[in-house]
Parts: C-alpha cells; structure tokens; sequence
C-alpha cells in the first residue's frame, strides 16, 4: 500500500479521470472478467475519492491509500484521459493547462509505483 497526499485540486481531478475512463470502457470494451474487475476497482476508487473529497473540504492535503494494482489502473486512467482530451478538446491554452496538470499527476502516480 502506498499512501500519497493529494492536494483538493488533484482529488477532484482524478474523480473526474476515474469516472470518465469508466464510462470510456462500457462504451469501447466488451465485456469480460478483467473488464469487470477493472470497473470495479475504478469504481472503487470513485467512491473513495468522492468521500474523501466530501469530507475534505478544510483539508489542504488529502492522505489516500492505494494499492500497487490501483495505481497501475490510475495511471493507465491518466493516460487514457490526456488523450481524450487530446482528441476531443480544440489546442487553447487552458486545455494545455489542464494536459500539463494531468502530466503532472500521472508522474506523480508512476513514481510511487517505482518505489
């Protein structure tokens, strides 16, 4: 188990990166058991980060606990998310902005899982 402290901003972040690799699997993936494994986990993780995120408002940084398998699954989430964004978002200055606060993130998770 890792434990990473989260700033509000990069929570809120991630809960919309998790919610919306789900919703990306249920319409591209067929369905199987490591399909169902990896919706529920990243399910898992959304409801996690959204308690915390209720109950953290005050909080400048946010202790979370993940698994070497979460992290692998966030990172794969990340990676997913900067290219939808990629794809979908016109090249404009808050779009890059938000690319480079997703790169961030996603280093931050890759290193935790080199340790």
């Amino acid at each position: 188990m890792w434990l990473c402290n989260i700033s509000l901003y990069f929570l809120a972040l991630l809960k919309l990166i998790v919610l919306t690799q789900v919703v990306q699997m249920r319409r591209s993936m067929p369905v199987s058991a490591e399909w169902n494994a990896r919706i529920m986990m990243l399910q898992g993780i959304h409801q996690r980060l959204s308690l915390l995120f209720i109950s953290s408002q005050a909080i400048e940084g946010v202790p979370v606990m993940f698994t070497a398998k979460e992290l692998k699954e966030l990172e794969e989430a990340i990676r997913s998310f900067a290219s939808f964004v990629r794809q979908r978002i016109p090249a404009s200055r808050e779009r890059e902005d938000v690319l480079q606060g997703v790169e961030y993130l996603r280093k931050q998770v890759a290193s935790m899982l080199d340790r």
